[in-house]
């Protein structure tokens, strides 16, 4: 059997939870901040929408995607001048209403050309392309509704002035990427069906809509006239209860792939490749199951391209040595990093995976079976020590890794830290011990080849 584990009503509640908020890696803090100042030209577009749309107005931010403004500023109609897009919320007698807003440069000022009432409530994501051979710009925009397992998509044209709203879809996650290798961006829809029990009863539950359905698919489609045509479509496992990342990268070279992490359960994930193969969208490794089965693995560790080759990485954890005897409550991992050749996983490289800090140390092969680690608690710092056979008998210190704010580490770098990677107001510090003889102590060169940060 796939999945052999009991419903539980906590287990159900969390999936429910995952699967009604759009659950995804790194959301959680990222809701939790304050939007940004706006620019002088967005303020200028702000002043603007404000004289059409009334002074009861708030911003409403894109969630996920490239465009996370309020205003999306972008030649949409291929004349001389830029337009922007705008979204937000009015308030009134009814409600709140979410709106979408188009405004045109006229004569250096912005003027209002366009109002539209959105069908949800916050927006999921904006995705502008020609998607395919049109040569026509489109605007794609995804909204959540409130208490459905779905969201919905309308694109809209814009020429002569006028929007224009000419295709709308469900989905469940929505992407803008060069799939079929033919130079233009395609639109692909992935859509969950409701097939396995613990998303029955969660839905059902909560009295949504379409509490049963079909089989999970994809789809790609393409501009055709004033539509979208779908030109492939492949199932995807029905076990899904949601889908937690997708990241765009390929497999072996120049094969464009997108790459799934899809939540199982309420704390595993699996990942799905979807890629064209003789002329048509695949999905490989639901094909072969013990090869999907080999990619499951806790909720966290996320597929990326870690290394930055354009082939994207799926990190299966393991435990350092001597932790293998352990309960998992009390283990500590590595990740096996795979690639997918030939229908099969095949292992690149393991390291040490911290994603809440966003880094990964890759384990020299030196240090294959040799080195082991455990957290300094007093610290929060990882520490890497010769493997002596078991944890207690492991007290030779190899390397110790501190992640702070720039600025705020001095005293770290007075006691022999040094800096080995930044990124934004965080800084990747490392510690060897000097004068010691230990053949396992790494390099810098080591050190600096294998430090990624993302």
């Amino acid at each position: 059997m796939r999945l052999k584990k009991w419903l539980a009503v906590e287990i159900v509640a969390a999936a429910v939870f995952l699967l009604f908020s759009g659950c995804s890696v790194g959301t959680g803090i990222e809701s939790l901040l304050l939007p940004p100042k706006l620019s002088e030209e967005q303020s200028r577009i702000n002043k603007a929408l404000s004289d059409t749309a009334g002074k009861n107005i708030s911003l409403k931010y894109p969630k996920s995607g490239d465009y996370r403004s309020p205003f999306i500023i972008k030649n949409l109609d291929g004349e001389e001048n830029e337009e922007a897009i705008a979204f937000y919320e009015k308030s009134g007698v009814g409600g709140s209403a979410l709106r979408m807003a188009l405004l045109d440069r006229k004569d250096g000022q912005w003027v209002s050309t366009a109002d539209h009432a959105c069908p949800g409530t916050e927006v999921d994501k904006v995705m502008i392309s020609d998607f395919g051979q049109s040569g026509e710009t489109t605007v794609v925009v995804g909204y959540t509704l409130i208490n459905q397992n779905y969201k919905v998509l309308e694109a809209y044209s814009y020429q002569n002035g006028t929007l224009k709203i000419f295709y709308t879809d469900k989905y469940s996650e929505m992407e803008s990427f060069d799939i079929n290798n033919d130079g233009t961006n395609e639109l692909i829809l992935i859509s969950s069906g409701v097939q396995n029990t613990a998303k029955s009863i969660a839905l059902n539950a909560l009295n949504a809509d379409e509490a049963s359905g079909g089989t999970p698919f994809a789809k790609v489609l393409v501009r055709n006239g004033d539509s979208f045509s779908e030109i492939s479509r492949v199932e995807l496992d029905p076990i899904a209860i949601g889908y937690t990342s997708i990241v765009k990268g390929s497999v072996g070279v120049g094969i464009p792939a997108l790459f799934i992490d899809t939540l199982v359960w309420s704390d595993q994930i699996e990942t799905q490749i979807l890629y064209f193969e003789n002329g048509a969208l695949s999905n490989p490794l639901y094909q072969k199951i013990e090869v999907l089965n080999a990619t499951m693995r806790p909720y966290g560790y996320a597929s990326m391209d870690i290394d930055g080759d354009g082939i994207v990485e799926i990190p299966i954890p393991a435990p350092f040595p001597g932790y293998e005897t352990l309960s998992s409550e009390e283990q500590f991992f590595y990740a096996d990093w795979y690639v997918f050749e030939q229908y099969a996983l095949t292992k690149k490289n393991s390291g040490y995976l911290n994603a809440n800090e966003s880094y990964c140390f890759m384990i020299p092969s030196r240090w294959q079976g040799k080195v082991t680690a455990k957290q300094d608690v007093s610290t929060g710092e990882t520490v890497f020590y010769k493997y002596s056979g078991s944890l207690s008998d492991s007290n030779t210190e190899l390397m110790r890794i501190f992640v702070g704010k720039k600025g705020s580490d001095d005293v770290k770098k007075a006691d022999g830290y040094e800096v080995v990677a930044s990124k934004g107001q965080m800084e990747y510090m490392v510690k060897v011990p000097s004068g010691e003889s230990e053949e396992l102590l790494p390099t810098q060169s080591e050190i600096l080849l294998n430090f990624y940060v993302f």
